[in-house]
């Protein structure tokens, strides 16, 4: 944290810090990039209706999913959707949903990136978009007895 000294002109403490408007006319200091667990590594067997995150002040999302021993199941697909969550009903709408993995592999990670302009890298699917407000990550599994082993991490991107 910086403090206030002597020396320090009033309001100099702000300017080391980059702050942005909150859409209310408020000032809301700017993060840098942020990463989390969205499901620790367990067995999926039925569809995942992921929980409402917040996004500061982000502009893109990247999404790690490792599939761990091998999955079980006949014809498994396993396939996200993230969703922009509307701030007054709390109504999920899908914004990206890529392609399934037919089947997944176990051992492998999948990098999933959603950035407003091209990032250079290896990734599993990249889409040109913007990371809303307000966002959340469906799991979606198919296939008769279906066991999914994973964990599904992310990263915000400034």
């Amino acid at each position: 944290m910086i403090e206030r000294s002597a020396s320090m002109p009033m309001g100099a403490e702000l300017a080391a810090f980059q702050v942005v408007d909150d859409g209310a006319g408020n000032p809301l200091r700017v993060l840098g990039n942020a990463v989390g667990t969205l499901r620790a590594n367990s067995a999926l067997t039925t569809n995942l209706n992921g929980i409402v995150l917040g996004n500061p002040n982000c502009k893109g999302l990247l999404l790690f999913v490792n599939v761990t021993t091998p999955v079980a199941g006949t014809t498994p697909t396993l396939q996200l959707r993230v969703n922009a969550i509307d701030p007054i009903t709390g109504t999920a709408f899908p914004i990206w949903t890529p392609a399934a993995l037919s089947p997944p592999v176990a051992n492998t990670e999948y990098v999933y990136a959603m950035y407003p302009a091209a990032l250079a890298g290896s990734f599993t699917v990249f889409l040109n978009n913007i990371l809303p407000r307000s966002w959340s990550v469906d799991l979606l599994v198919t296939g008769a007895g279906v066991s999914v082993p994973m964990s599904l991490g992310y990263g915000l991107l400034t």
